[in-house]
């Protein structure tokens, strides 16, 4: 069970490098705002970075929704996944609470609130305490537990850092382009990506068909993001090698 606990958290960290990146980049520019008390520009900031983020935050987690199984049987082929596979079902979610409160962390810091993202963790860890004991003591949930009182500690993280932000600078996050774009386009690239993997798998070495489909799944969830306007070129040119992928986009017309 420890084992199958270990390859969550080694997969599970991989989209928080990304925010963990996005947020270290963020705090200058967003420092020099804030110092200029030029508010429109710092939440400009905060919310392309945000947007940015669940960009990559969404699918990763519609993704170890999905397939969970198969891309751990990529990895580590030699052994069952089972139990890992359930537990990436159970903390998926929790990607997209991760990745938003690492990223408000550092903006929280970034705006001179220096304790606030400490006393959050003091507060989400007593009240992830809780629900762990709850869910071990009365549930039985075993190993599951860790997991899901960790999605709690997450949520929590994500709902005081918003309301110390919106304390702080007055930032109300916007909803729509920041979540229910790409999660629409990630329900699409899921379900392409479910299907596209069992189909291959029945023809084709496991493997082969998971790969095949998370190539398939990434190009999905582009184009689908694209099709329903929920990604300008401002924010393509805000991603890694954005320049090279806009000017991509434009040849094959699926950028303006």
């Amino acid at each position: 069970l420890l084992g199958s606990l270990g390859q969550y958290y080694t997969l599970f960290n991989v989209p928080l490098f990304m925010a963990n990146a996005l947020g270290s980049s963020i705090v200058p520019p967003l420092v020099r705002a804030y110092e200029k008390q030029n508010k429109e520009q710092v939440h400009q900031k905060i919310e392309m970075a945000m947007r940015v983020t669940m960009l990559i935050a969404v699918p990763s987690a519609v993704a170890f929704f999905v397939i969970p199984k198969p891309m751990l049987d990529l990895i580590w082929g030699s052994i069952d996944n089972t139990v890992a596979a359930n537990l990436f079902r159970i903390g998926s979610i929790s990607i997209i609470f991760y990745a938003a409160s690492t990223l408000t962390n550092a903006v929280l810091q970034g705006v001179n609130r220096m304790m606030a993202p400490v006393k959050n963790a003091a507060t989400s860890l007593v009240i992830h305490i809780a629900a762990l004991f709850v869910m071990l003591v009365f549930f039985h949930w075993s190993i599951y537990a860790v997991v899901a009182s960790k999605v709690i500690f997450g949520l929590a993280m994500c709902i005081l850092n918003s309301h110390n932000l919106r304390e702080a600078v007055g930032y109300v996050q916007e909803k729509k382009r920041t979540f229910v774009y790409p999660a629409v386009a990630a329900v699409i690239m899921g379900i392409v990506v479910f299907v596209l993997q069992f189909v291959l798998a029945l023809v084709i070495s496991s493997a082969i068909a998971t790969l095949s489909a998370i190539v398939v799944g990434i190009c999905v969830y582009g184009i689908s993001l694209l099709a329903i306007g929920g990604l300008t070129e401002a924010e393509i040119l805000a991603l890694p090698k954005g320049a090279k992928i806009a000017r991509m986009l434009q040849k094959v017309h699926l950028l303006k």
